[in-house]
């Protein structure tokens, strides 16, 4: 997950460094090979798992206080971050996504109207907000609890774990 969101990144980066396009036919297509590197996933963490054993009373048989810490602790991780990717795919169903349907011909007939659209100042602010957005995922990935938690649990309940 972090991994697509680097690369994400890095093409966004590579997006913003060809503003303006103006209406720049190469820029343009290098935009739209950028463009089209980007994965927009959501993270489905398979947590069917820890969230049976909170919802049961398996909790109670759990001995080791720091593993129980991060099981009850971790469905809240967990909507924290997805919280951000909620604000992200708004942005992009709201603003980004609308704004493009007005400004492209996706027929293919009007490439001009494309290159008209792509080339003002609000889609370029909206391109760079999109790649905040981003950030703010990376973020959440990074210094917010979820990956210390995942990588946590992980290491608490390996077989030959030494106490």
């Amino acid at each position: 997950m972090k991994v697509i969101n680097y690369r994400n990144l890095a093409a966004l980066d590579s997006m913003i460094a060809l503003f303006p396009l103006n209406k720049d036919s190469l820029k343009i297509n290098a935009y739209i090979k950028y463009d089209n590197q980007i994965k927009d996933i959501t993270y489905n963490a398979y947590s069917s798992t820890v969230e049976s054993v909170v919802n049961s009373n398996s909790l109670q048989f759990i001995q080791d206080e720091e593993l129980l810490q991060y099981l009850v602790s971790w469905k809240e991780v967990l909507l924290d971050f997805q919280e951000e990717e909620t604000i992200y795919y708004k942005m992009m169903n709201d603003h980004f996504w609308p704004y493009f349907i007005e400004v492209s011909d996706y027929t293919g007939k009007d490439t001009e109207m494309g290159r008209k659209g792509m080339s003002t100042v609000k889609f370029q602010n909206m391109v760079i907000n999109r790649r905040n957005y981003f950030i703010a995922i990376t973020k959440a990935i990074e210094e917010e609890p979820i990956e210390n938690h995942i990588n946590q649990i992980i290491r608490l309940t390996e077989p030959n774990r030494k106490k």
